[in-house]
Formats: structure tokens, C-alpha cells, sequence
């Protein structure tokens, strides 16, 4: 796999030294494994998970739902988890198993989705979100006001495949994810008209993209932005005082996402030299107007940037401006963009020392 490698010429130098170490940890090891000691259920194809969930939620908290190798097909059903219940939905990661949502998923907790296949073709809600009101956890409350998750919030190895609502929704809920991390997955959109990952009261205060695809079929239905980030700064949150804030994007591919939007919409945070931006070896196809960091930064801090690409209705633009990153200037020539196939057919970009873009699409080209 692809080495995170690339030298930020900001001035915050210290700071892009940890994400750089930050974004290699998340790559080596995204997130925590799962108990097989509670594997005390069977499943079988064509079953619903929300019954074994309540099966396993009657004796303990930490709810572990491992679908076996030779599942192919289940179905959700209603899972809402209750105050104090942590959640784990893991798949075989040789065949991932398909998962039919019914219902939105709705966490209140750290939680962990893994080698997992969402069919969202005739799902027209959000697919992951929080809980709120009576059904938010009380205990995880701090004095600013947040439900503070300190354990990971891992979605790693998976595929979701016709989203019309949002990948992730925070359910308008002030939450606080201390590590909220997305791996190796592949989002795509029949059509974008929601954003994909709202947080729309809540702050990532570690906030890691790595080695994914978010695409959309018809870039003229992708009309919102991609991330909302609206909660309060990390440094304004109970307990973390003395916190900044890092968002890690690297080796992603985003096509036809945020077409005519913004690819992080965050008024929370605009000019906020404490909360820092590593985002390198992007392909950004298609996706927010020429104005991938503008509405980060407010032109009042700079974004670490390098060796991303940004290709618009065909024509390459830098982004300079905001981080002196004049970008990769080849285009990829994506192989079938329109059926989510983006791997590149160009050889001078394959030959690059440094292949921006999501790796399972060049990975081939090691082997």
C-alpha cells in the first residue's frame, strides 16, 4: 500500500509533521478489531439483524455482530441503539456480505462498520446517524454541551452503492468524535442532492479520509456539499481546552461530488489557524467549482496541501491560492466514471512516482 509521503511548505510545520504521522497510523491500523468472544449468534442469508441485535443487547453493551463467510444477503431492519450500547457490524473481508437497509442505522455511541456492502437502491433515508432527544446518551454530556465520543468511530471496507441521502448524518445532535475515521471505502450516489458526511451540530476533532471513492452518476445532480462541519471548535469543548484539530484527506477519489458546491462547508472553523488541514495524492474530478479549500480557510489560513489532482469540465485548476498547491496536471482518463470505474487508462499517470487517487483503482499496476 501506498506510503502517506509529502512535505507541507506551511508554516505550522511542527503541526503537518503529526498529521503526516497521524495519517500513517490511520492507514496501518484504522481502527479496532472486533470481540470474538460474543460471537454467540447465527446468522443466516435472508436474515433481519435487528432481532440478534436485541438477542445480544439483553446481555451486554457492547453489541458485536459478526456476519460469517457464505452470508450474501440481510436486511437491518430497525436498529436504534439505547444510552450506554456501543456498536460493531463486521463482514467477511474476502466476500462482504450485502446489507439491505430498511431503516436507518442509529448509533448514540462509538461504532464500528466493517467489510460490509450497502445496497442502498431502494433506501431513500440517511443510512448511518446519531441519535438525539430522549435517546441520546446523557452520561456522555459535557458542560459546553457535546455528547463526547472518545472511542473510535471507525467505517472501514465499505461499499455503499445508490445514496440519495446522507452517508453519515449526525441527526442534528451536538456530538464530539475524538477519532472519526472512513477507510478503503466506496460510496456512490444515484444522485447527490443531500450532503454526504453532515455534521451538522457536531465536530470531528480528529477527521480521517483515507483510500476511499465518493462518486455520484450525474455530476448535475450533485447539489450539495460534500461535508458539513458545524459543531463547536475542538478547543471550545469540555475536557479538550487545550486541543486544535486535524483533518487528514489522502489517496481519495471524488467525482462528480459537490459538483457546483463546496467539498467542506465549515463556517465553525473558517480562519482557524488551530484546527489543521493535511489533504495530499486527491483526485478531485468534478467536484466543487474550482474552490476545493476556500471554504476552509476563509483566505485567512492556509491548507496543507500537495500531489492532488483538480480536474474540472476538463480543465485543471490550482489551488494555490489557499496552499501553493499547483496540483498534478494529467488527467487520469478514467476508464467508465458514468458506472463507477475509475481506473485510469493513462500511462503517463500511472507512471507517476506518487499516484494520486484512491489505490484499489492503480494497485493492479504492482502486481
Amino acid at each position: 500500500m501506498k506510503k502517506f509521503s509529502f512535505f507541507l511548505s506551511c508554516a505550522a510545520s511542527a503541526m503537518f509533521a503529526i498529521a503526516l504521522t497521524s495519517c500513517e497510523a490511520v492507514k496501518d491500523n484504522p481502527g479496532t478489531g472486533f470481540d470474538p468472544s460474543l460471537k454467540d449468534v447465527t446468522i443466516q442469508s435472508g436474515d433481519t439483524l435487528a432481532p440478534i441485535y436485541k438477542k445480544l443487547a439483553a446481555t451486554t453493551n457492547d453489541i458485536i455482530i459478526e456476519i460469517p463467510a457464505g452470508v450474501d444477503t440481510v436486511y437491518t431492519g430497525k436498529i436504534e441503539l439505547t444510552p450506554g450500547q456501543k456498536f460493531t457490524l463486521v463482514g467477511d473481508e474476502n466476500n462482504p456480505p450485502v446489507v439491505v437497509p430498511t431503516n436507518s442505522i442509529k448509533f448514540g455511541n462509538a461504532f464500528t462498520i466493517k467489510n460490509v456492502v450497502f445496497d442502498c437502491s431502494n433506501f431513500p433515508n440517511h443510512l448511518l446517524m446519531m441519535t438525539k432527544g430522549d435517546a441520546a446518551d446523557e452520561s456522555l454530556k459535557v458542560e459546553s454541551g457535546q455528547y463526547v465520543i472518545k472511542d473510535p468511530v471507525v467505517i472501514e471496507n465499505v461499499v455503499a452503492k445508490g445514496l440519495t441521502k446522507a452517508f453519515f448524518y449526525d441527526n442534528g445532535a451536538p456530538y464530539a468524535f475524538e477519532e472519526f475515521t472512513i477507510f478503503n471505502c466506496n460510496v456512490g450516489y444515484k444522485s447527490q442532492g443531500n450532503l454526504v458526511l453532515n455534521l451538522a451540530a457536531s465536530m470531528a476533532i480528529n477527521f480521517s479520509i483515507v483510500n476511499s471513492t465518493f462518486y455520484s452518476e450525474d455530476k448535475n445532480t450533485a447539489s450539495a456539499n460534500f461535508i458539513g462541519l458545524s459543531g463547536k471548535r475542538p478547543w471550545q469543548i469540555t475536557g479538550y481546552e487545550d486541543k486544535e484539530g486535524l483533518f487528514i484527506c489522502s489517496y481519495n477519489t471524488f467525482a462528480n461530488i459537490a459538483y457546483k458546491k463546496q467539498f467542506l462547508n465549515t463556517n465553525t472553523l473558517k480562519g482557524q489557524n488551530k484546527y489543521k488541514y493535511a489533504v495530499a495524492s486527491n483526485i478531485f474530478y468534478n467536484c466543487s467549482n474550482q474552490k476545493i479549500y476556500g471554504n476552509m480557510t476563509n483566505n485567512k489560513n492556509q491548507v496543507g496541501a500537495k500531489n492532488n489532482v483538480y480536474l474540472w469540465d476538463g480543465k485543471f485548476f490550482e489551488e494555490t491560492k489557499y496552499n501553493g498547491d499547483e496540483g498534478v496536471q494529467i488527467d487520469p482518463q478514467f476508464r467508465a466514471p458514468e458506472e463507477g470505474n475509475f481506473r485510469p487508462t493513462n500511462l503517463t499517470f500511472l507512471n507517476l512516482e506518487d499516484i494520486p487517487g484512491d489505490p484499489r483503482w492503480t494497485q493492479w499496476i504492482y502486481q
